[in-house]
């Protein structure tokens, strides 16, 4: 009875270095998860965001939002650039301009916008609108998209930031599907959100 003991013993130990060996793998491997975090640019529907990526496309004048979103922690920033063209896809529509809510704007959404926010901005808000004339039904599925440019953040250590695009869909359907978009980051970063 005795020689089976340290057998038992040997197999604890390799059991616990197994599980240890395992951790640190899997720390290791999933250190950079990628999460939905950081500043996203997103066209909406409406100003607040709830109709975010499935957007409208029935005759009319039509208006689509710009909207910036800080997810679960702050880059901050203190302008914004991108552009915002009309799809090849909305071809019975005529681009009618931009709706500006911020007084310092260069430029337009089909060529190049340029926007001073008149100081660091952290939170959610609605940068522009973008207005159309729709003749006739978009497309199903007509893909709008967002291409940021850098900005400059005010928390993120002083540096030259890139918003991520979100995908947005004209008359969207089961056929068509927005990308969440997502931002790289560490465990700990995470983590820290939850501290005590």
């Amino acid at each position: 009875m005795t020689s089976g003991r340290p057998v038992q013993r040997v197999v604890e130990k390799g059991v616990g270095m197994k599980r240890t060996l395992l951790v640190a793998l899997v720390l290791m491997l999933f250190g950079g998860l990628a999460f939905a975090l950081g500043p996203t640019l997103v066209i909406s529907s409406d100003q607040q965001g709830w109709t975010y990526c499935e957007l409208p496309g029935n005759p009319g004048t039509v208006t689509y939002y710009m909207l910036y979103l800080e997810e679960m922690y702050c880059v901050g920033v203190t302008n914004l650039n991108f552009t915002a063209p009309q799809p090849a896809c909305m071809t019975n529509a005529v681009y009618l301009g931009d709706e500006n809510f911020f007084p310092n704007v260069v430029g337009n959404t089909q060529t190049g916008y340029s926007v001073e926010l008149g100081g660091c901005r952290c939170d959610a808000f609605c940068v522009c609108g973008i207005q159309y004339l729709i003749s006739c039904h978009v497309t199903p599925c007509c893909q709008y998209q967002v291409f940021p440019q850098a900005s400059w953040s005010c928390y993120a250590g002083g540096q030259w930031v890139v918003p991520t695009p979100g995908d947005a869909y004209i008359n969207a359907n089961e056929n068509c599907r927005c990308v969440i978009p997502v931002r790289e980051t560490t465990w700990g970063k995470v983590k820290s959100l939850y501290g005590e």
